[in-house]
């Protein structure tokens, strides 16, 4: 059964609702406005069309060396560009974008301060996502570094020397408790 473009919205729109109904005081506060609420939620593991970037290698390298420790990881490089951005402020919705786009959210947690965040909205087709890497406007700016299993527990070790670990990564107790063990 094929289901248009609207059902990723509605069911997206829902999570955030019920996020809104559960969540801390921050999102029940109605001061975020969607894009904040989105990047918020993203940082803290609900599922959106969001996907997290870094302009800290570091902190890149170390997602993809700390993820799946038995497999390759891969740090992406993307290329960005003034006709990539979006401008949040100016009032988009999330909702309405019609192609992928870079942009830098407001720094309203730790998280986001210390994983340097940014972020790619993605635009959908067919009821999927749009690989960055399918369109055009990005197809030649994205790049990628590719680390072998064997290297990663090394690669970690080395990170965490340079101050990068799950303490710094996520800066609340839930680091701190990753850290120690």
């Amino acid at each position: 059964m094929k289901m248009d473009n609207t059902y990723i919205i509605r069911k997206e729109k829902s999570l955030i609702d019920e996020l809104k109904r559960r969540g801390d005081k921050l999102t029940q506060s109605g001061n975020l406005n969607d894009w904040e609420l989105l990047v918020y939620a993203q940082h803290f593991g609900l599922a959106t069309q969001l996907l997290d970037w870094s302009t800290n290698p570091l902190v890149s390298l170390w997602f993809a060396c700390n993820e799946s420790k038995e497999s390759t990881g891969y740090v992406y490089i993307l290329k960005q560009s003034d006709e990539n951005m979006l401008d949040v402020h100016k009032n988009h919705s999330p909702y309405e974008i019609s192609s992928s786009k870079i942009f830098r959210p407001i720094l309203n947690n730790e998280r986001i301060i210390a994983q340097n965040g940014w972020f790619t909205a993605h635009s959908l087709n067919d009821n999927k996502f749009k690989k960055l890497d399918s369109e055009k406007e990005f197809g030649n700016k994205i790049s990628l570094i590719e680390i072998p299993a064997s290297e990663k527990l090394t690669m970690l070790l080395k990170l965490d020397i340079l101050g990068m670990n799950n303490k710094t990564i996520y800066p609340e107790i839930e680091g701190t408790c990753r850290h120690i063990n």
